[in-house]
């Protein structure tokens, strides 16, 4: 049986045997992938970790994960970082997803001189709040 991936956050709880999600992950686990008590799942952590448990509650605002296993992925010998002008409207989101997936290591946006776009103050950072979560729906497609 295939395992759901999820990502955990900082602020996730993780205790010894087991882990338990963040309201937002637990959401997306129980109530959009529909996981089920018993289910297997990986948990990412961002940093190269791999958890592997099985869910054993199934509580949209706290799932619970039993861990079985944990594996170290090592980098890629090849660091990718794409320098990306802002493009106008909701390319990004397109370009970041797909270079999450075919793996680049870093993705540094630019606001180019004769670019159209020019975002600044509290709205850059609802952006790039936004991309990071792009890039981490990214990540739990990837196989």
């Amino acid at each position: 049986m295939a395992a759901y991936r999820s990502f955990l956050f900082p602020q996730a709880e993780l205790r010894e045997g087991y882990l338990v999600l963040d309201p937002r992950e637990s959401h997306h686990l129980v109530r959009v992938f529909r996981a089920r008590e018993s289910a297997n799942v990986e948990v990412l952590d961002g940093m190269g970790t791999c958890f592997k448990g099985r869910l054993v509650t199934a509580d949209a605002k706290a799932a619970r994960i039993e861990i079985d296993s944990l594996e170290r992925v090592e980098k890629a010998r090849i660091a990718v970082t794409l320098v990306q002008a802002v493009p106008k409207g909701k390319a990004m989101d397109l370009i970041l997803r797909t270079a999450t997936q075919i793996g680049v290591s870093v993705v540094q946006p630019v606001f180019a001189s004769h670019g159209e776009v020019f975002i600044t103050g509290a709205r850059l950072e609802s952006k790039l709040d936004k991309w990071r979560l792009a890039m981490i729906e990214a990540c739990k497609q990837c196989v």
